[in-house]
């Protein structure tokens, strides 16, 4: 399956074209998969905007944090609600519900985990400054924090693809 997390701040006005992008990219592959929506919480009606996508035969789950934590406390909040009931096998992609990211990069991320092997593929985008991977325990201690006992290997895309690496979360500080 593939677990689709989207973190959200009042983005009621872009959630829809987040959406349609996921799904445009997600279901040709004709694989089962769900987008969980995580609710930072918005004041604009963004949680009933993401209920209003929602279809018997392509469902959205939102998750609703009652006042605003920050995108990490909402990366958070969706891994580890997808993460409690999904298989070894399963994928779970992030984007956020602003529209920054392109969902054009969803199959490429696919590729690097099914094809090349990676657990864990962050896209990055170098916004001249360098790459910051400060982030990268956290990630780590996330997937720990649901899997204590695994290894993973880790991608990092950028737009040039001039940032690749692996890096095992049991070794990270």
């Amino acid at each position: 399956m593939i677990h689709v997390v989207v973190p959200a701040l009042n983005e009621a006005g872009n959630i829809a074209a987040a959406i349609e992008g996921i799904r445009q990219r997600v279901e040709p592959l004709g694989l089962p998969h769900r987008i969980v929506v995580v609710d930072d919480g918005s004041t604009d009606g963004t949680a009933e905007a993401c209920r209003a996508l929602s279809e018997p035969d392509r469902p959205i789950e939102v998750l609703v944090h009652p006042r605003n934590l920050g995108p990490g406390a909402a990366f958070r909040t969706g891994f580890l609600h997808v993460l409690r009931g999904a298989n070894p096998l399963d994928v779970v992609l992030t984007l956020e519900g602003d529209t920054t990211s392109d969902p054009s990069i969803l199959p490429r991320m696919l590729h690097r985990v099914w094809e090349e092997g990676d657990d864990i593929v962050l896209k990055v985008s170098d916004n001249g400054q360098g790459i910051d991977s400060s982030f990268l325990p956290h990630i780590f201690e996330i997937f720990r924090q649901a899997d204590a006992s695994s290894s993973r290997s880790l991608s990092c895309l950028n737009p040039c693809d001039r940032c690749s690496f692996s890096a095992s979360p049991t070794t990270a500080p």
